[in-house]
């Protein structure tokens, strides 16, 4: 019955995407993003991840599907040309535009997710440790499958956060695998260049500008009988006024504005857990098996292209000067 209703879904968003490619639309004011491998992936699927059709469902037709849903909801409007990004930290804050948070949250955390996938090299040869050793004296670091090395800075940050890549691995998929609701699993990069995990439900963002709608736990299996009444930064959260508006004022929206508590992080790389981008190709108990794989998809050059550049320098060099 879930599969049904996954393909119901998917004939639902086919017919929105044709509708709004009809020449009596107007042209998309947020076309949809390109992606550096999406002929290739539209054409053939992600090879062991997704299928043609299933990769159709989770890009092509729900982002167009979202991105859809925000020109209608920003036409005419000083919003209309504005990125996707400025308008969920925008109007993180203000509950009567929660759908156009949505939205925008989902069409970024969405895109955020199939850029940072590769394509697998043709030419992919795996060499056991054994052959690493015997035959280069200086192996090169761990990789994933699709051939694109783990850079040298970026696979130092995780060991030394994370112990080795495995664990981070282990903890990144665990984590995902656990949540019970959709959502996105990240990994970010704080203020003081740690590398961190962070978990958001729903369409949750990442960014500190809207962590008043970061929506970090599952609501699902949590609730006040089960995690008692909100305190501390959760408490403090829902006493903050959310709907700002005027010019100046303590409740006018013009000043950068972090929720309490609120992360200053950098994102460098997720995962989509909602269903309908794994159920069509992986089954109801797929899920970790859509994880796995998706690890082996991971251009982790893209991911190294993150870091901040600044924090990179600063971590690099020790405490009397000398880099290590």
């Amino acid at each position: 019955m879930i599969l049904q209703r996954i393909i119901r879904q998917q004939a639902a968003l086919r017919a929105t995407r044709a509708a709004s490619t009809s020449t009596s639309q107007p042209r998309p004011i947020r076309p949809l993003p390109q992606l550096t491998h999406g002929p290739t992936f539209e054409k053939h699927g992600i090879k062991d991840l997704l299928s043609p059709e299933a990769y159709e469902m989770a890009w092509i037709e729900y982002q167009s599907f979202v991105m859809g849903k925000l020109d209608l909801l920003t036409a005419g409007t000083e919003d209309e040309t504005s990125l996707v990004k400025n308008l969920l930290l925008k109007y993180a804050r203000r509950a009567d535009k929660a759908s156009l948070f949505n939205y925008a949250s989902m069409a970024h955390n969405n895109h955020f997710f199939f850029k940072l996938i590769v394509r697998p090299s043709p030419f992919s040869f795996h060499p056991t440790p054994h052959q690493q050793l015997t035959t280069n004296p200086h192996p090169r670091p761990p990789q994933s499958p699709n051939e694109t090395p783990i850079p040298e800075p970026l696979l130092t940050r995780i060991t030394e956060d994370f112990s080795s890549l495995d664990s981070l691995r282990a903890e990144f998929l665990n984590t995902a695998n656990a949540m019970f609701g959709p959502g996105f699993v990240w990994l970010v990069s704080t203020e003081t260049s740690q590398l961190r995990i962070l978990a958001t439900y729903i369409a949750g963002s990442p960014y500190a500008g809207a962590h008043f709608r970061m929506q970090p736990h599952d609501m699902s299996t949590q609730n006040a009988s089960v995690i008692g009444p909100a305190k501390g930064l959760a408490w403090a959260r829902q006493q903050e006024v959310s709907n700002r508006a005027g010019f100046a004022g303590p409740y006018s929206g013009r000043d950068k504005v972090v929720a309490p508590g609120g992360l200053e992080v950098v994102p460098l790389l997720c995962v989509n857990t909602w269903e309908h981008v794994w159920l069509r190709d992986h089954g109801v108990g797929g899920k970790r098996e859509f994880l796995e794989r998706w690890w082996d998809r991971i251009n982790w050059e893209e991911v190294q292209e993150g870091l901040p550049r600044e924090k990179v320098i600063k971590r690099a060099v020790g405490r009397h000067g000398q880099r290590f």
